[in-house]
């Protein structure tokens, strides 16, 4: 998976603060590429990482309950989710 936040960071410090601001953009940008998500099995306590499609079914989780938040679930709310353009990486 490529990894710009480095270079974005250092553009828009560029930007905005000049050749300062681009350094620290590209060094605040090059922590933000190192980052990881690490989550702890609410279970066992074993620390699991976090995969996209962890992510999505959450996602999916948190549309139903949008949709349901007003006592009733309309079949315009679930057309909108399902012909709702994604993207798959």
């Amino acid at each position: 998976m490529a990894r710009f936040a480095k270079w974005i960071g250092g553009g828009l410090g560029w930007a905005f603060m000049g050749p300062i601001g681009g350094l620290l953009g590209f060094a605040l940008g090059s922590m933000v590429d190192n980052t990881s998500v690490i989550t702890t099995s609410p279970g066992t306590g074993r620390r699991v990482r976090t995969t996209q499609s962890d992510f999505l079914s959450s996602l999916i989780i948190l549309i139903a309950a949008v949709m349901k938040s007003d006592g009733r679930v309309m079949r315009s709310e679930l057309d909108y989710i399902k012909d709702h353009p994604h993207r798959r990486g």
